[in-house]
């Protein structure tokens, strides 16, 4: 499978706060999915929210992309704080995916891991379908 990152993009300024009794630390990544045509080829555009703590000015990073039978599995990974923080940054993560086996995938799951690990934390998203 062939990928393009289109963007990595740090969306707020001010800190969003959850408080660590309200989520489980990491927060896994939200993800949607939907197919569009490019050229008249299929292409998957992936589209992530990451919820990194706000202090870490590091960019998250796309550390794989694969695709397994009728799945594509992706892992950010970013340097995690040893303290669950309160104040999180807000970065979206857009991808566009080619592959000749497309119209197989049926699931994305998607990982949020540590660059030294400890933990990860991910979710299952099922692809969009055109009607």
């Amino acid at each position: 499978m062939d990928y393009t990152i289109i963007q990595i993009a740090r969306l707020n300024n001010t800190p969003l706060e959850f408080s660590s009794s309200q989520v489980s630390y990491p927060l896994a990544p939200l993800v949607s999915s939907d197919y569009s045509d490019n050229e008249n080829s299929p292409v998957l555009k992936i589209r992530a929210t990451l919820f990194i703590d706000f202090k870490n000015l590091s960019t998250p990073t796309v550390e794989s992309l694969i695709e397994k039978d009728d799945c594509i599995e992706i892992v950010f990974a970013y340097d995690y704080s040893d303290v669950i923080p309160d104040d999180y940054a807000v970065w979206y993560v857009e991808i566009e995916c080619t592959s000749k086996s497309l119209d197989n995938i049926k699931n994305i799951v998607s990982y949020l891991s540590d660059v030294d690990p400890k933990t990860s934390r991910g979710t299952e998203t099922r692809v969009q379908t055109t009607a």
